[in-house]
């Protein structure tokens, strides 16, 4: 467990009985975000992988895309890659085929589930997509998501029975800030930074495991986020 005591936290001042500041989850958008990526590594075993790739095809079909990739290798030739991302509400990428892009990818088993992260940039260094479940943050990767800067905040919602009998949960929130702009989205909720460059934030969930915890099976947080530049 030790793995997850790596992760930022960032805390807030200790909210009034009623929790002013914790908004319900969207009732109008289930938001949700779920992604794949091809070198998913063996169980116990970690795969970081980073290399210049060509957008071959961009198939966009209701809420879910799938880019098809075509990476440099290590060996100096070229190999295909998929990744493909389920998300709602739908936010078509800001890409185009026969685009050059950066894609960095990190994932290992943590006690049962994966996780995992994935970022594509373009020719500029811009963030594209970045898309997680698991941690928001890399803990060996501070400045993953550059120029974005987000955080984890907790202290917002009281604590409330989990599903498979843990423990009390605490949804939480993650902070994006680009530029001069700042936006709070919390679990279960979706919202909007930046200017004329912006970006959708899908939070699918955004949760963390109370003490007592019985489950040693589960991560004590999950975070299920992708972060989306919004076409001009």
């Amino acid at each position: 467990m030790l793995l997850f005591s790596l992760f930022a936290i960032t805390s807030t001042p200790a909210c009034t009985d009623n929790y002013p500041e914790c908004e319900p989850v969207d009732t109008d958008v289930d938001v949700h975000v779920s992604f794949t990526f091809d070198l998913v590594p063996p169980g116990g075993e970690r795969t970081d992988f980073l290399s210049t790739c060509t957008v071959s095809s961009i198939d966009e079909t209701g809420d879910t895309t799938v880019l098809e990739l075509e990476c440099l290798a290590p060996d100096g030739g070229t190999e295909g890659h998929t990744y493909s991302i389920s998300n709602r509400p739908a936010v078509p990428l800001d890409l185009f085929e026969g685009e050059t892009v950066t894609v960095a990818y990190t994932a290992w088993w943590a006690v049962i589930p994966l996780v995992e992260w994935l970022i594509i940039r373009d020719a500029h260094g811009e963030v594209v997509i970045a898309s997680t479940n698991g941690s928001l943050e890399l803990p060996d990767e501070p400045g993953w998501y550059d120029p974005l800067e987000v955080s984890v905040v907790e202290g917002l919602c009281p604590a409330r029975e989990d599903l498979y009998d843990c423990c009390a949960v605490e949804r939480q929130a993650i902070d994006i800030r680009y530029g001069n702009d700042e936006v709070r989205v919390s679990d279960g909720r979706y919202g909007t930074v930046g200017g004329s460059t912006s970006y959708t934030v899908l939070v699918a969930r955004a949760y963390r495991y109370l003490e007592p915890y019985s489950c040693t099976d589960q991560p004590p947080f999950w975070h299920a986020v992708a972060i989306i530049r919004n076409a001009p």
